[in-house]
């Protein structure tokens, strides 16, 4: 029985090292690591003269709430313009005790993402009975989007997306109609990924709770249990009280010292300007090599719609975008071969 075990141990490794090592490989062909110097940052423009100060701090005081080197006649003083992603920042600090310098740290951490986004997506894939090629192309799909190289280092923490596999694990449990709390290390779990969901950037955080709050609603009224509803809602509890005190420091701040509203002055428009459109998600990227795709991205992207910002990011790339056309599609055909069957169609579908 212990050799059974052993060798299925040892069958799940080889597995995930097999995809992982890929994506490495991938990685240093796709990006010509073969020929960079890690010891200087991989760019060096944009937000990235924001983020390189930060490691820096971080990794040489152990913190990033404020800079003795910048902001003179003061100091620079970030509470009023908080950057919560403390696990990334916590990894970068333990990073720098090892590696020679910061700009090692910010380059390296950067690459570690691409790997690690296999093999969260891994994970959470296999805990739901998902065969190893499958989850492993899954987990190339999904850390090679072109989301990922384009912001790059400017969106620093947006990038480290790896931690989202695991933010949605509990949302996919919900949506299976599978408790959160009923088994001991299902709920350590959960608590882990819900502190750790708090500590990894505030949009993320904001759109798990979102999704955890749908998928409890849905496990509700489909399996007509409301123990799962009410195990979503303590799961955003947790996420909640884990941002509240990731932005202690800035509340404490701003307390003492009041708020200082000009520096994320927003104006209600932009929230059109800078929301997330369908058609960006499934154009091809801006500027692309082949012409055909260009033309067709440049006749959505015109003058005429102020639309041209970090949104031409978020395309899901051909392969992303098919998957995605034939997921909604399969969503309609199911409904209409039930209504054609002269039934409704069943929300635990």
């Amino acid at each position: 029985m212990g050799s059974i075990k052993l060798a299925e141990s040892v069958h799940r490794l080889a597995g995930y090292t097999v995809w992982v090592a890929l994506s490495v490989l991938v990685l240093i062909a796709g990006m010509r690591l073969d020929q960079a110097d890690l010891s200087v940052p991989l760019a060096y423009h944009g937000d990235v003269l924001l983020i390189l100060p930060l490691v820096k701090s971080t990794v040489e005081t152990g913190t990033h709430w404020h800079n003795d080197r910048l902001g003179a006649p003061g100091i620079q003083e970030l509470h009023d313009f908080p950057i919560v992603d403390h696990l990334h920042f916590a990894i970068l600090w333990l990073m720098g005790q090892v590696l020679p310098s910061y700009v090692w740290c910010f380059n390296l951490y950067h690459l570690y993402t691409y790997p690690l986004t296999v093999l969260t997506t891994m994970i959470v894939l296999r805990n739901f009975g998902v065969s190893f090629p499958a989850a492993g192309l899954a987990g190339m799909l999904y850390a090679f989007l072109p989301f990922h190289y384009i912001r790059g280092l400017g969106h620093y923490f947006l990038s480290a997306y790896w931690t989202l596999p695991l933010t949605l694990w509990p949302v996919l449990r919900l949506l299976w109609g599978l408790g959160l709390f009923e088994k001991r290390w299902t709920a350590i779990g959960t608590v882990l990924i819900a502190v750790m969901t708090s500590c990894a950037g505030a949009y993320y955080a904001f759109f798990g709770c979102a999704a955890l709050g749908f998928a409890g609603l849905y496990a509700w009224i489909a399996y007509r249990n409301w123990r799962l509803f009410v195990s979503a809602g303590v799961v955003i509890a947790v996420i909640v009280a884990g941002g509240v005190v990731n932005h202690l420091p800035a509340i404490l701040y701003q307390a003492k010292y009041g708020p200082n509203t000009e520096v994320t002055q927003r104006q209600p428009e932009e929230a059109e300007t800078y929301g997330l459109k369908l058609a960006q998600m499934l154009l091809p990227v801006g500027d692309h090599h082949w012409r055909v795709f260009r033309n067709l991205r440049a006749k959505y992207d015109s003058d005429h719609r102020d639309l041209q910002n970090e949104n031409e990011t978020s395309t899901l790339g051909l392969l992303g975008s098919m998957t995605f056309v034939a997921l909604l599609g399969s969503i309609v055909f199911q409904r209409a071969r039930s209504v054609s069957e002269g039934g409704g169609m069943s929300l635990a579908y």
